[in-house]
């Protein structure tokens, strides 16, 4: 008999989109190859509170192990399971991974958690499972960290896989429930970034290169395998699409894989500014792609030759989503205006952030627009920037409110740069009250168009309230 292993994952908070775990499949993939047993009970793809969560794993009876991952953001809903968990059966073995794990393995060992997998999973965790159904000595296994005799043990970082297409593909566990919500099946190409990050910098430090990418072969045998089930849309959740050594040719010779197979998908993913190019997203936008979120990082160029790269998703007609990892605080709040007027095409612009920029109080009288019309926004753009399997003109729809919402703010961003000229002590929070009741007919009536455009899609709003810049 096979024994029997539970994957679990809590919803996190700063998600708008709820997505299936594709790591929790990876790992299932891994475990199964192994022979083992396993059952996945995903919170986030299934809006499931802890107590639910709690509940459906007590429905399965003397599990290995229950594996919990978790993301930095939800540490003490996963602390909180872990409580319940060991209350209702003390003998329970619980293994924690993810990137709340990786890297305070601390605060789960010391609240409950019996091991930590810190970074990839898919070898240590079959590591562990062999381990604990044989009751060998954890001290051998890289990438774990556990108490023994009341004191936290680290072994050895694992190092990482280089050969990414010796991996599994994931378990593909949950296709009813994402083709119900309409959403795009995930998958991963490539791992790691070339670009920093904390978690890229803790896989250099440790164990070398960073980003690793799997091969076109490699990466089509999966989109055929998901096309011939009858999945038609693909959400790339790579850092960047294009990364380490892909380029032009890979970009090309990826087109013509995909061709040669007569698969049609669509595609939507990430790609960093500084790896755009005109031929490059001639073939993306050839394969499939019709979305891209953008990121631009401090070390890019000007403000023009960011506005240049831009215009390249325009003239192909791809939808472009912009974000930043940095606040720029040598820009004026009259070149933020006029970039974002200038580049009135992209969904969104987290980017070269006005706080503490130039005058503070144009900050919170923005911020006050922000907080009283960002619901009508974020409808428009939710179904866009979630990649819902929708029609081309039905993206287009919900892309001409997106826009009209945006142009419609900066209207009044506009304003208040003129009325700061003309009087540096203008009451600007009053000044956008004035504003907010001269448009609410206008927002009215558009969250009722917007309204009708979900329910005639089959779409429900997911609303996640998110900081303003």
């Amino acid at each position: 008999m096979r024994e029997k292993i539970v994957l679990v994952a809590l919803f996190p908070k700063k998600y708008r989109a709820f997505e299936e775990h594709l790591g929790l499949e990876y790992l299932k993939s891994s475990l199964e190859h192994a022979n083992y047993q396993v059952t996945i009970i995903d919170g986030w793809l299934n809006e499931l509170t802890v107590d639910t969560v709690y509940h459906e794993i007590m429905k399965i009876k003397d599990p290995l192990f229950i594996g919990i991952s978790s993301y930095l953001d939800n540490t003490l809903p996963t602390i909180n399971l872990i409580t319940r968990l060991k209350n209702g059966n003390p003998n329970v073995t619980i293994v924690c991974g993810g990137f709340g794990p990786t890297f305070h393995p601390e605060n789960y060992l010391n609240n409950g958690a019996d091991i930590v997998i810190r970074g990839e999973g898919e070898k240590v965790i079959v590591d562990v499972a062999n381990a604990l159904k044989n009751n060998t000595n954890l001290m051998d296994i890289e990438g774990i960290c556990y108490k023994n005799n009341g004191i936290i043990i680290c072994n050895k970082e694992a190092s990482v896989i280089k050969d990414l297409d010796v991996i599994p593909f994931p378990s593909r566990c949950f296709f009813n429930e994402i083709l119900k919500q309409k959403l795009p099946v995930n998958m991963l190409t490539s791992r790691g970034s070339t670009y920093h990050s904390t978690i890229s910098e803790f896989f250099k430090h440790n164990k070398g290169k960073c980003w690793r990418g799997r091969s076109i072969k490699n990466i089509v045998d999966e989109i055929e395998s998901l096309y011939n089930q009858g999945v038609t849309n693909i959400k790339f959740i790579d850092d960047s699409f294009i990364d380490g050594d892909r380029g032009l040719k890979w970009s090309k010779n990826f087109v013509d894989e995909l061709a040669s197979r007569n698969i049609k998908v669509r595609l939507t993913g990430n790609i960093r500014i500084e790896k755009v190019t005109d031929q490059i997203l001639k073939h993306l936008k050839r394969a499939g792609f019709y979305f891209f979120t953008c990121y631009i990082q401090k070390e890019v160029d000007s403000e023009k030759q960011i506005r240049k790269i831009l215009e390249l998703f325009q003239k192909y007609q791809l939808i472009v989503q912009l974000e930043c990892d940095y606040c720029d605080k040598d820009i004026s709040l009259e070149d933020i205006y006029n970039f974002l007027k200038e580049t009135n095409f992209v969904l969104s612009f987290d980017a070269l952030c006005i706080k503490g920029i130039g005058e503070p109080k144009i900050y919170e009288a923005l911020k006050k627009w922000n907080d009283d019309c960002y619901d009508v926004y974020d409808m428009a753009v939710s179904p866009i920037i979630t990649s819902r399997i929708l029609t081309e003109e039905e993206i287009a729809k919900f892309y001409d409110y997106a826009i009209k919402l945006k142009n419609k703010g900066l209207e009044v961003f506009k304003k208040l740069l003129e009325i700061v000229k003309e009087n540096e002590n203008a009451d600007l929070l009053l000044i956008v009250d004035n504003e907010i009741k001269n448009n609410r007919n206008y927002y009215e009536t558009i969250k009722k168009e917007l309204e009708e455009l979900y329910a005639k899609n089959n779409l429900v709003y997911k609303r996640l309230k998110l900081p303003f810049i």
